[in-house]
């Protein structure tokens, strides 16, 4: 597993990652596009993007604006969980 890392190299290509913050610990995320019928999906259509048309995704509570995750580390490989 690797080494805490800056969220700013974190992988933005909608792969998987344990990101990390202050006020949550760590949890499983990603950065992904946003969806489309979204109002920042529609901003970005408008012109208004990139910035503003992705997003930190917390899968597992489906958190977007709370989650902000600081740094970032690879999954854990879980064939080596015994």
């Amino acid at each position: 597993m690797s080494a805490l890392q800056q969220i700013a190299t974190a992988p933005k290509d909608e792969t998987r990652f344990l990101g990390w913050n202050k006020e949550y610990g760590f949890r499983e995320t990603y950065y992904r596009f946003y969806g489309v019928g979204s109002i920042m999906r529609e901003e970005y259509e408008k012109g208004f993007g990139p910035r503003g048309s992705y997003e930190w995704y917390e899968p597992q509570s489906g958190w977007l604006s709370s989650w902000k995750p600081t740094h970032w580390m690879e999954l854990p490989d879980t064939k080596d969980i015994t």
